[in-house]
């Protein structure tokens, strides 16, 4: 959840990434709250017991949101398929506008290597 917090703001492609890893975590620990705990919090000793339960509400949370989408055994949530439309139009917008030169010079750089 902190690590999920200060990656968004830095890289969503990480951030992205990120949460699907969290999603298939989940899933291994069948989204039982003593083993996502023991695999996830129990041993991290950089945050205090009030940040372990705050962490672990967020994994319920989004073990929650991932069953209500449907998405307990295969898929990726809804939110994270939304950011990388965004990322997308983004692309697509900077590959026609005048503001996008230095982004197509090295987008078309990376696809001919």
């Amino acid at each position: 959840m902190f690590i999920a917090r200060r990656i968004r703001k830095e890289n969503i492609a990480e951030y992205i990434l990120y949460i699907w890893q969290l999603e298939d975590l989940l899933r291994a620990c069948r989204f039982d709250p003593d083993r996502i705990y023991a695999t996830l919090l129990e041993g991290n000793d950089s945050i205090d017991e009030a940040q372990k339960r705050e962490a672990l509400g967020w994994y319920l949370d989004l073990a929650a949101l991932m069953r209500e989408e449907g998405k307990e055994q295969i898929g990726h949530i809804d939110h994270t398929l939304h950011l990388i439309n965004d990322l997308n139009d983004l692309h697509l917008r900077l590959m026609k506008l005048p503001v996008g030169e230095e982004y197509r010079a090295v987008f078309l750089s990376i696809i001919h290597i």
